[in-house]
This record gives structure tokens, C-alpha cells and sequence, in this order.
């Protein structure tokens, strides 16, 4: 089983439908020095509380009037979190020995679905068993994420619902490397830049990764991943369920450029 502690993997962390598709099989996985994969495991998106489905409510009136349930709440949790430790250890471990023997001497990079329930994964474990783990943040406009998936019906078409994940996984991602983890390691790219300036973003990521750069991958330049192409999404939503999507994600889009 290989070590993990020094594995310069790169993993791609996005909300549905922020181009994510595009960047890795449209152009990094046309790079000749890098492989590309898929990486998942439901030790990294399930949280102690989730596993157990015992709501903070509960825990906290039942160890406040039980006080030797509260110690016997601890025990659960420390063995569940030491199982989800070395679930995780395992899956990475036997992952990086495949793409050794697959793809050798090829930088190792990937993509971290959060699933359609938007799942937040669980960044300061994966960097206790990979500290040198990079994690690339794509990020698109909240409105144009909401238009596509109310294309498509995803998450309800709802602008509540949609805005709601989507502040929330963006939220989680880059506050947990601004406030917690290593921001040395978190590169953030959006997608409407990825689209005007593609080989200057695509410079930038290489060097981020410490790759050199691939000419090759620009004949993904006019590929298309999308199911909309040629369809004005604009027809299919409304002016207040516009508002309704901004009054939620405002705060969070401006952080990135976006604007109301």
C-alpha cells in the first residue's frame, strides 16, 4: 500500500455546473504529463453526525441531563471518526498505487464530485492524511449555475434551494482554506475567466501545480460540455426569481466579482 503523506495530488472542488466537465476532460486531460481521475469515497463527504443521523439538538439536551450518555457519546464518536480516518487512508492509499502503475511519472490531478445533494467535503481530515494535497476551487456566476440547472430541473429549478448550496459550498471552500487550512494550497479559478482567457488560466493552473505547459491542451478550446448550447436560459426564469437567488448568494458572489 503506497504512502500518502507526500502525495502532491491536485483535486478539482466545484458547484454543479460551473465548468468543471470542460477543465478536466475538455482540457487538463489532454495535458500528456497529466492524469486525471475521479476521485470518491463516502468517508469524505459524510460527517460523524450524518453517519450516525443524531441531530445537535438531541446531543446536546441528552449529554446536558444524562452526563455518563454524554461520555458514552464520545466513545461513538472518537471510533467513528478513527473509522472514517483509516476509510479514508485506505481509499487514497489504494487509489494512488492504481494511478502509479496506470499513469507513471504523470502529475496526478482529479475531480471531487459533491454529488446532487451537495455533499461539503471534509478538508481538514483529507490534509491530516495528505498535507500536501492541492485543492483547485472552480467557481461560475450563481446565476447562470441556477439558470442551467433549472434547465435541466436539478435541485427543484428552485432559486432558494440553489442559492442556498451553492453559497454553501462555495462558502465552505474558501473559508476553510482562508480561516483553517494551508491557503498556500487552494487555487481558485472562474469559470467565466476560464472562457475569455483560457490559455492564460491554464498557464496560471500549470504552474500552480508545478507542471509545464501543454499546447496540447488547447485543442479542447472549442469543445463543448454543456447541454444548452445555443439556448437563451434567459427565457426560462423570471426578474423576482432573480432577486430571490442574489438576496441569497450576494455577499458570497461579490467576493469572487460577481455582481447583483
Amino acid at each position: 500500500m503506497a504512502g500518502v503523506s507526500d502525495w502532491d495530488l491536485f483535486l478539482i472542488v466545484w458547484y454543479p455546473h460551473s465548468g468543471c466537465r470542460w477543465l478536466n476532460r475538455g482540457l487538463l486531460s489532454r495535458h500528456k504529463s497529466i492524469a486525471m481521475s475521479e476521485y470518491f469515497t463516502p468517508w469524505l463527504h459524510h460527517s460523524t453526525d450524518d453517519l450516525l443521523k443524531i441531530d445537535k439538538t438531541t446531543q446536546v439536551h441528552r449529554s446536558r441531563s444524562l452526563p455518563e450518555f454524554s461520555r458514552e457519546f464520545d466513545i461513538v464518536q472518537r471510533s467513528v471518526n478513527y473509522g472514517r480516518e483509516q476509510g479514508m487512508l485506505k481509499y487514497f492509499s489504494d487509489k494512488k498505487d492504481l494511478m502509479d502503475e496506470v499513469y507513471p511519472d504523470h502529475k496526478q490531478g482529479g475531480v471531487l464530485p459533491v454529488g446532487s445533494e451537495i455533499s461539503f467535503p471534509d478538508f481538514a481530515m483529507l490534509q491530516s492524511i495528505m498535507p500536501a494535497i492541492r485543492i483547485v476551487h472552480m467557481v461560475r456566476d450563481p446565476y447562470d449555475c441556477f439558470l442551467s440547472l433549472k434547465s435541466r430541473q436539478e435541485l427543484n429549478g428552485d432559486p432558494y434551494q440553489i442559492g442556498a448550496t451553492w453559497l454553501g459550498l462555495n462558502a465552505w471552500v474558501r473559508g476553510y482554506f482562508e480561516n483553517l487550512g494551508d491557503p498556500t494550497r487552494y487555487h481558485m479559478i472562474r469559470y467565466e475567466d476560464l472562457v475569455e482567457n483560457t490559455v492564460t488560466e491554464l498557464e496560471r493552473l500549470c504552474d500552480w501545480i508545478d507542471v509545464p505547459y501543454d499546447p496540447g491542451m488547447e485543442q479542447g478550446l472549442s469543445e463543448y460540455h454543456g447541454r444548452n448550447q445555443g439556448i437563451d436560459l434567459g427565457d426560462l426564469t423570471t426578474v423576482k426569481e432573480r432577486e430571490m437567488l442574489m438576496s441569497v448568494t450576494g455577499a458570497e458572489a461579490e467576493r469572487y466579482g460577481y455582481g447583483s
